[in-house]
């Protein structure tokens, strides 16, 4: 890379910066002024008076650079200035490509009987750069150093720049001062060497020196150097896999002297610097059997960057795991360290866990946010219900427990975080019958207490979920892993809050539990979240069975189907009518059909597998008419439609047998009508008087039975 750096004569200032924006300026002990002789300042030497030049009065004369003049041959024209840049901010292993000096004009060359006179630089080797002596005014071999600018392109009112030729670069001196002389063709090719020389403020063309305008025109050079980045590292090697998804790596430094790190890429992706002082790292949270690629490239103290990439493939070994135990991570609250720093450490491990959250608090400082709950949810994160308010649920009525957990449900459910909305961590472990009730009532899945004990189903509840150790500020790493390799063939579950390093109780530092979780890769355990383990010992038989079931009908025969969750194995079903009530078990098959008799019915099913049972009953489910047709209803309570119908049931009954009691006693009356007509005598007319009587009653029968069925008919509909 190609920079420059910019020296003037001011004081001593070293800012390197890209090109055009970098400056070295004099040292504030020469003032900006070169004396022309030992420890004399020059200001004290240029004030006498001398000619008048174009475009500046003699007094105006500058420091930055010293003249002097001939007193031999044609001493009007032979002068000479000395100036001097500090250069040793020009580092020795750069290559300069090029110099400009930039002189700002004030006065040139008038004299046109000298012909096409020219403003140049020379070599100029002082004995001392920063305080000039008069014998050294000779000491030039005339070579030019830079391009001549003409007389007539030289410019008073502005800046005149002299680019170096391949000598003029040759003489930056890198290790302390660069000095040149300001000379004129005139006095370069005109005179000897051997003149006497005395201080004068006439060079012919006249530059702006520190002192002149305020300072506002300094003169100084552009140092343009080829920047040379380190070079690369050496010897990159595997070096050890430490596990199947860790491996150290080494490598061999460069031997430069502004070597100062080492960059870092992960399969393309760029991840760390590593400082001059180390030469190896470990990857770690790889999979067994992967392949990847770590590219290297060095840097300086200055920012240059080698820009070839040093490589090394590698394919981790295949890796075993362990099957038992499982660990299970859980973090209680949303505290935002979870995020901010348990998140990333177990991520690079390819660790999942579960984040139980106060829903309410989502929106607080100091927790995680529904941003940074997606983000891990998406990652393989179970974000799972603490409560909406993270009150104790054994204060609470069943109807407020209830409010508490369904609240927090309906919350991480609507956020999308439906795969975990339904485990639930009781606040400080308190649980009491009501609470495990309220639970189930609101659909939670699992519960989780904290007392310490085994995750073996059936040996728990899923409504009294244990942990092994709930970690606390003072407890040392190897505690919380001696508890991993105390267990066997099970889940061991650890709970922790917050992982900083404040002095909480229930906090752990960061170092502790990234030794924790290196500690979880390197030995091969695999964690495992609540959804995870509830599906896998579901699919196991490991969860007791959620008792469902639908049914249909076809006259009195109704058929059964089970819809019960989390495999059972055994299923009972059982009945009760409520005209004879009391349960009777009809059937043990998975979906049998049965055939009722007249009547209402509320059915039962237990389903049952090796963890447990669990049961299901519908209310006046089902409902058989007289004339042998069954229907079935929805879940209990009974709906409209189910309570009109069985309200209709109920008084058609109680009307045929009103029908028969007004028949009974029409007909007998009828009959004494009859007996008395035949004994007395029936004229004619009498006949259709009798006829009509009964035809009246048997109308009125009629009505008697239909109307109030009508009547429950409006009402359902």
């Amino acid at each position: 890379m190609t920079r420059n750096v910019i020296i003037s004569v001011l004081c001593l200032l070293v800012i390197v910066v890209p090109v055009n924006a970098a400056f070295v300026t004099i040292n504030a002990s020469y003032d900006g002024v070169l004396g022309a002789t030992a420890n004399t300042p020059f200001l004290t030497e240029r004030n006498a008076v001398g000619d008048t030049f174009t475009g500046s009065p003699a007094e105006n004369l500058w420091g930055g650079y010293t003249v002097l003049r001939s007193t031999l041959n044609n001493t009007d024209y032979h002068y000479r200035g000395g100036i001097t840049f500090p250069t040793a901010s020009v580092r020795d292993e750069v290559t300069i490509t090029g110099v400009t000096l930039n002189l700002h004009g004030k006065s040139k060359f008038f004299n046109a009987t000298l012909g096409d006179v020219t403003a140049e630089v020379i070599d100029f080797t002082p004995e001392n750069s920063g305080l000039y002596n008069f014998t050294n005014y000779s000491s030039t071999t005339f070579t030019p150093l830079a391009a001549n600018i003409t007389n007539a392109s030289f410019t008073t009112t502005g800046w005149n720049t002299f680019t170096f030729n391949a000598d003029g670069i040759a003489k930056i001196n890198k290790t302390g001062n660069s000095t040149f002389m300001l000379d004129h063709s005139a006095s370069v090719y005109s005179y000897n060497l051997t003149d006497v020389w005395v201080p004068s403020e006439d060079l012919g063309y006249n530059y702006e020196s520190i002192s002149y305008s305020g300072g506002l025109h300094i003169p100084y050079i552009i140092v343009t150097y080829a920047e040379e980045a380190p070079a690369s590292v050496t010897g990159l090697s595997n070096g050890t896999f430490t596990t199947c998804n860790s491996v150290s790596i080494n490598w061999t430094n460069p031997a430069d002297a502004d070597f100062n790190h080492t960059l870092i890429w992960k399969d393309g992706v760029a991840d760390t610097s590593i400082s001059n002082t180390s030469h190896s790292l470990t990857w770690s949270g790889l999979e067994g059997n992967s392949s990847h690629i770590l590219s290297t490239k060095t840097g300086d103290i200055y920012g240059e960057q080698n820009a070839t990439f040093v490589n090394i493939s590698f394919t981790t070994p295949t890796c075993t795991l362990k099957t038992w135990p499982r660990v299970m991570i859980d973090f209680d609250d949303g505290n935002l360290s979870v995020y901010s720093t348990a998140y990333p450490i177990l991520s690079q491990y390819g660790f999942t866990a579960n984040a139980y959250m106060i829903t309410n608090k989502a929106a607080s400082a100091g927790y995680i946010s529904i941003t940074n709950m997606t983000t891990m949810y998406n990652n393989g994160w179970d974000i799972a219900s603490h409560g909406y308010s993270h009150t104790d649920l054994t204060t609470l009525t069943p109807a407020e427990q209830e409010a508490e957990i369904s609240d927090a449900q309906e919350n991480l459910t609507a956020w999308g975080f439906t795969r975990s909305a339904n485990h639930l961590a009781y606040r400080g472990g308190a649980y009491n019958a009501d609470a495990i009730q309220s639970a189930k009532n609101v659909g939670v899945l699992t519960a989780r207490a904290t007392y310490s004990g085994t995750t073996i189903l059936p040996n728990i509840t899923l409504y009294e979920m244990p942990i092994e150790d709930a970690v606390t500020n003072a407890k040392p790493v190897a505690t919380v892993t001696g508890l991993v390799t105390g267990t066997t063939n099970q889940t061991i579950r650890i709970l922790f809050h917050s992982i900083n390093a404040d002095t909480a109780t229930y906090s752990w530092s960061e170092a502790k539990f990234s030794e924790f979780a290196k500690w979880l890769s390197d030995n091969g355990y695999q964690t495992i979240t609540i959804s995870e383990w509830y599906a896998l010992n579901a699919a196991a038989g490991g969860v007791e069975p959620v008792a469902s079931f639908t049914a249909t009908s076809s006259g009195a025969t109704v058929t059964f189907t089970d819809q019960s969750t989390n495999t059972p194995t055994s299923w009972t079903w059982q009945y009760n009518q409520h005209e004879a009530p009391g349960w009777v078990q009809f059937s043990t098959s998975q979906n049998p059909s049965y055939n009722f008799v007249e009547g209402t019915y509320d059915i039962n099913l237990t389903a049952t597998n090796a963890a447990g049972s669990d049961s299901e009953v519908k209310t006046s489910f089902i409902v058989v008419s007289s004339g042998g047709e069954s229907e079935t209803f929805p879940d209990a309570p009974a709906t409209e439609y189910q309570e009109a119908h069985a309200r209709y049931a109920t008084s058609n009954d109680g009307l045929i047998t009103a029908m028969i009691l007004v028949f009974l006693v029409a007909a007998i009356v009828g009959v004494a009508i009859a007996i008395k007509c035949i004994r007395e005598g029936v004229s004619d007319a009498t006949i259709p008087l009798i006829v009509g009587y009964f035809i009246g009653v048997f109308i009125l029968v009629i009505l008697f039975a239909t109307i109030p069925a009508f009547a429950h008919i409006g009402e359902v509909i």
